[in-house]
């Protein structure tokens, strides 16, 4: 093997940091396009909710908001959606009520509050007002009236009487169930409404990567080790920030450490200890465009660029070390270091899915495919000092299939 030192810096070494600073202001100036836009935006509806401008700021208080209703939402799970429902909230009635609405009775329940859209509201029910009478019996306290309710089958009319400023008022109402009235809600433009796509978060990324290591592993048979298996699960993370539009900018890290050791016998009957580390890893900026098909589920496109590298180091010894002995041990060619490394500019197109689990509690499943380009060809890592390898093959590339699933902590 020649080693050739290297002192010049490599066009495409200078054409690569180049381009990874286009990279960085092109990131930046898609930051400011997304933000003009978003502040610029025109009147849109989140559900039933009328939004002036979905600005920047709007986009997190959405999500905020949505994070908070999810929340809402388990609590109310136990809830029967068919039971029959008029969106009144009750209590009880006590002395002070009685003295201060100058009621003469000593039954009656409480009205505490209306649901929005509901038979209640459109009855005109106030908070304050005492319930008397449904369907023309008698209402003894918050607990009978439920029960009376409940026992009318949903599309039927009831009967209230309510005591309101020192008169009894009876009006009719229609009895309707949580389900119906969610269903009655939503309107055409409404089934196109904003749904909002996210703040970011942070998520572990194993990522099963199979590249292509047919040079490596040319090297490493002929030192006495077993070939590298097809894949690798590469260890890592990820995060992710919204900056509008449903537009992610982030960033992502992964990598993996293969060790081993075996021993091996020269003609010379001379026993040695070989160790071999091979070491990928990968890395770069991510931009990704999220879609929303439904609440629990996000799906997205976009890429990473960035940075790969490879590196493969074989060490070999006879026996063990004395402090001593250290000056014979280096003068003896039984003790050898090899380190070889490679360098690339990477580009992986990727799509994604998350499944929400919890409010915040997402499972990742992502795909991809890594395409990369080395100006260099391998090097040998010496004293810290780099030397360019002749005869080097060509087809050592950080090409390959990604597969990776997950967990993604926030939304």
């Amino acid at each position: 093997m020649i080693l050739i030192h290297s002192n010049s810096k490599s066009f495409l070494k200078n054409l690569f940091t180049f381009l990874s600073d286009i990279l960085l202001i092109s990131a930046f100036v898609l930051w400011v396009l997304a933000l003009a836009e978003v502040l610029n935006a025109q009147e849109i509806k989140v559900g039933p909710i009328r939004v002036a401008k979905v600005g920047f700021v709007n986009q997190y208080e959405l999500a905020a908001k949505e994070i908070e209703s999810w929340f809402e939402s388990q609590k109310e799970k136990d809830v029967e959606c068919e039971l029959p429902f008029l969106g009144l909230h009750l209590g009880d009635v006590t002395f002070k009520d009685v003295y201060e609405k100058h009621y003469e009775n000593n039954f009656g329940a409480l009205v505490t509050g209306i649901k929005e859209g509901t038979p209640a509201e459109q009855g005109g029910f106030l908070d304050g007002d005492i319930i008397v009478e449904f369907d023309e019996q008698k209402v003894k306290y918050k607990k009978h009236l439920e029960n009376l309710i409940a026992t009318k089958q949903i599309g039927n009319d009831a009967s209230l009487t309510y005591f309101r400023d020192g008169k009894m008022n009876t009006v009719s109402l229609t009895i309707t169930s949580r389900k119906l009235l969610e269903q009655s809600k939503i309107s055409p433009d409404q089934t196109k409404a904003y749904k909002p796509k996210g703040l970011g978060g942070i998520g572990y990324m194993p990522v099963w990567f199979s590249h292509n290591n047919q040079a490596i592993d040319d090297v490493i048979s002929s030192t006495g080790f077993s070939k590298l298996p097809g894949g690798f699960i590469h260890h890592g993370g990820g995060l992710s920030f919204l900056i509008g539009r449903g537009f992610f900018l982030g960033g992502m890290y992964a990598g993996r450490n293969t060790s081993k050791s075996t021993g091996y016998s020269f003609a010379a009957d001379t026993d040695v200890t070989r160790y071999l580390k091979f070491t990928s890893k990968f890395g770069g900026i991510t931009l990704d465009k999220r879609f929303r098909p439904s609440e629990r589920l996000i799906t997205s496109a976009g890429f990473m660029f960035g940075w790969g590298s490879k590196k493969l180091l074989v060490s070999q010894m006879e026996g063990s070390f004395d402090w001593e002995q250290i000056d014979t041990k280096l003068s003896e060619s039984y003790y050898n270091l090899v380190e070889l490394k490679k360098k690339y500019a990477v580009f992986q197109p990727k799509i994604s899915v998350m499944y929400r689990v919890a409010a915040v509690f997402w499972l990742k499943l992502e795909a991809g495919y890594m395409l990369s380009y080395s100006g260099k060809d391998w090097q040998n890592v010496f004293a810290e000092k780099k030397y360019d390898i002749s005869n080097t093959p060509k087809n050592s590339s950080l090409n390959g299939l990604t597969i990776m699933i997950g967990p993604w902590i926030g939304f």
